[in-house]
């Protein structure tokens, strides 16, 4: 159904969405972009559309006691607690399982999958959706070129070879 594309360079969080919506048989292009932001959280995401709609205007992420969590141990705990409560207090999904979507937070990426676990990863980037490898592929070989042009190239990589990721693009970064 799409392409978000993640990457971290000096402390930034770059995210970037494709605009395409489809299913088995067509694809159409959306105006209301998969990547935004939520407070302290820039967030893209896949798997749902509601889910989404409901991460951007329903979520309120919770206060983050940074005496006591590490931003791992806030986001696992915390973060991921109001996230399940949100989507089960408004229909979406089941108890145990989600969507998938990346978080920028703090000066770093994570990566949240369909059973709420939090991931994040070695490499300073990462890509999620029917697209992803492309763009991780793209994300690769850009390495030390400027950062919000390999997202726009992972994305434009993903579309060329993937039949469920249209521009137009959307890139925010925090």
């Amino acid at each position: 159904m799409t392409c978000i594309v993640g990457l971290v360079e000096n402390g930034i969080v770059y995210v970037g969405g494709d605009s395409a919506a489809s299913d088995t048989d067509a694809v159409d292009v959306i105006i209301n972009p998969k990547v935004f932001r939520n407070g302290d959280f820039l967030i893209g995401y896949t798997t749902s559309f509601r889910m989404g709609q409901l991460l951007q205007y329903k979520f309120s992420p919770p206060e983050h006691n940074r005496a006591e969590d590490t931003d791992i141990a806030y986001l696992i705990t915390c973060f991921i607690d109001e996230v399940k409560k949100c989507f089960f207090d408004n229909s979406f999904g089941e108890r145990g399982k989600g969507g998938t979507f990346l978080v920028g937070y703090n000066g770093n990426l994570y990566m949240v999958q369909s059973d709420f676990q939090v991931q994040q990863y070695a490499q300073d980037f990462c890509a999620i959706g029917c697209g992803e490898n492309w763009a991780i592929g793209a994300l690769y070989v850009t390495k030390g070129q400027n950062p919000r042009s390999r997202v726009v190239l992972a994305l434009e990589t993903a579309s060329t070879f993937s039949n469920a990721v249209r521009p137009p693009f959307t890139v925010l970064e925090m």
